[in-house]
């Protein structure tokens, strides 16, 4: 008879009731209705070793017009086609791991948040964004000088030597600081009086993570509990295309709870403010002295648990909820009205006490026809994806041969290069180590080291009588390698005590088909008696993996 194979990573909280996991295998449901398997498994993509950067952690990456950036550490890096690398310049890394950061651009310029200072790139490698000081002043073209008038006169400061100010709308040079009033610009200035001036070396800009919509740099402001402007309630934008300028003044405040702005997210034309409790959506209505505006009725009663798991998937907002209840779920937005994608197996998991979720990192992919939503919990070391195509979630993770058992998935971080080969590059990020990868389904293991592959299946009873188990096939695909490839090994283990204990690791190991060899069967056979079986199922490949159906002869025994 057939048996279920494939479905979704899902051990409940109790383990008699459902003890299902699925590791490195994508669920895909078969779309016509005339073939005997309605759901398979198929491997996670591959990874290839593309480049190694130094320091060797990888905070974030954004790719666009065919180039792509890479912080890691201190390093704001270009790395090129060919796996070179340029370091444009250095931002702030208060060390630890993950430690990510976040770039956007504005077409011309390049934002960068990392370790709550704002950062931009005109093309030179990031400076330091700092806030416009504004004033008065008259120039004189003999000696080329600007002389502050007010509103208040003074001070210039000597720092300021070699930075842009821009004076009646044109931009000049800071030659020299004559005095604490007058400074030397370059070009030499026409006479005037009255004249307008604004440079951009106030206070730094800070921000805890950021957004890019409709020509304004965006950013959440670092919180400073107990002081009396504490701005951890306020989103700042830069001037409408260049993220040089920043106002002071110019700034909204998440109005509708008191809680604080964890994270900002710009999502088709919206500005989405997470809060700990509560969300606010805005959108850009014009307005001449402030161009963002709250959107009535969009207020969510769900805040964010986690500063980086908010994330564009498809056309939906996806998030890791919570507030005052407590309870972490996944949530994505359909229009401005949440649904629920979590079960109450990874709820269970995820509220487990000591599990970490503020820590979780996440980005977002689609490839093969599916849109992923990937989800790293750094203490946890673990990964969950979550499949917009099918609904499914399932596991990801390395294996390590010679300890024989999973370790943290490598991506973290992720950007699509599509000028870059035919059909673009899919490149990852390793936040420990500097490496990045191309990941691709084409790819068959992780840069050399096989991938483990598990399914564990639902449970098997029949009104809890025992049955004499005879022989198990898995239906997969067979003799998909290369001659040279190392023949990929199947295992088979199972739970008799409801799904409560396994092997250690899959037992039962044999090798399957070599290359060519398309008909192999991969049969297990005296499997003994049970009232009820939980079966499991391992392989370990560097080839192409796809799981079709599984058949088991038994006989029915009574209790």
């Amino acid at each position: 008879m057939k048996i279920s194979l494939a479905g979704p990573s899902y051990t409940s909280a109790s383990v008699v009731a459902a003890a299902q996991q699925t590791m490195n295998l994508i669920p895909e449901a078969i779309e016509v209705p005339n073939e005997p398997a309605k759901l398979v498994l198929y491997g996670r993509p591959g990874l290839k070793l593309f480049a190694t950067l130094v320091p060797g952690k990888i905070r974030c990456m954004w790719a666009g017009g065919g180039r792509l950036f890479v912080i890691n550490g201190p390093n704001e890096t270009e790395v090129h086609s060919d796996g070179t690398t340029h370091v444009w310049g250095t931002v702030a890394d208060p060390g630890g791991n993950p430690d990510p950061a976040q770039i956007f651009s504005n077409g011309n310029q390049l934002m960068i948040v990392a370790g709550n200072n704002v950062y931009c790139d005109n093309g030179a490698g990031a400076a330091q964004a700092r806030f416009t000081i504004d004033g008065l002043g008259d120039t004189h073209s003999g000696p080329g000088t600007l002389v502050w008038t007010g509103p208040l006169p003074g001070p210039f400061l000597p720092a300021w030597g070699a930075y842009p100010i821009t004076v009646d709308d044109r931009i000049y040079t800071i030659a020299g600081v004559a005095n604490d009033h007058t400074i030397l610009l370059s070009p030499t200035p026409p006479d005037a009086t009255g004249v307008t001036w604004s440079i951009s070396a106030g206070d730094p800009v800070t921000g805890v993570t950021g957004g890019f919509l409709d020509g304004y740099f965006i950013v959440n402001r670092v919180p400073a509990p107990g002081t009396s402007t504490d701005p951890g309630r306020q989103f700042a934008i830069s001037a409408l295309n260049d993220g040089t300028k920043w106002d002071s003044l110019d700034f909204g405040v998440k109005e509708g709870h008191s809680d604080y702005i964890r994270s900002i997210l710009c999502d088709h034309e919206e500005l989405w403010l997470l809060g700990t409790e509560t969300i606010e959506i805005w959108n850009n209505v014009g307005a001449a002295d402030f161009p963002f505006q709250r959107i009535g009725g969009a207020f969510i009663h769900q805040g964010s648990v986690s500063t980086y798991a908010p994330c564009s998937v498809g056309l939906s907002v996806c998030w890791l909820a919570g507030g005052p209840t407590g309870q972490t779920i996944a949530l994505m937005a359909q229009g401005l009205q949440p649904q629920r994608i979590s079960t109450y197996a990874q709820e269970q998991h995820w509220n487990a006490p000591g599990f970490r979720v503020d820590d979780a990192v996440s980005y977002c992919y689609s490839d093969g026809g599916h849109v992923f939503w990937v989800i790293n919990f750094w203490q946890q070391q673990e990964a969950w994806v979550y499949d917009t195509t099918s609904g499914m979630w399932h596991e990801r993770a390395a294996w390590s041969v010679p300890l024989n058992l999973f370790q943290r998935y490598q991506p973290w971080f992720h950007a699509f290069v599509p000028e870059w080969g035919a059909g673009g590059k899919h490149i990852v990020g390793d936040p420990a180590t500097g490496k990045l990868y191309e990941q691709s389904l084409n790819y068959y293991d992780d840069d050399g080291n096989p991938i483990q592959y598990q399914r564990a299946f639902p449970h098997l009873i029949n009104e809890n009588e025992y049955a004499y188990h005879h022989r198990l096939e898995v239906l997969m695909e067979m003799g998909a390698l290369n001659p040279s490839d190392p023949i990929p090994t199947i295992g088979l283990d199972w739970s008799d005590d409801h799904g409560h204990t396994f092997n250690d690791v899959v037992g039962r190991l044999k090798p399957i088909a070599p290359s060519g060899d398309y008909t192999y069967r991969a049969a297990f056979r005296r499997l003994g008696k049970s009232r009820d079986r939980v079966y499991r199922v391992g392989l370990t490949a560097r080839t192409k993996v796809a799981l079709i159906d599984t058949y088991l002869e038994m006989t029915q025994g009574f209790a």
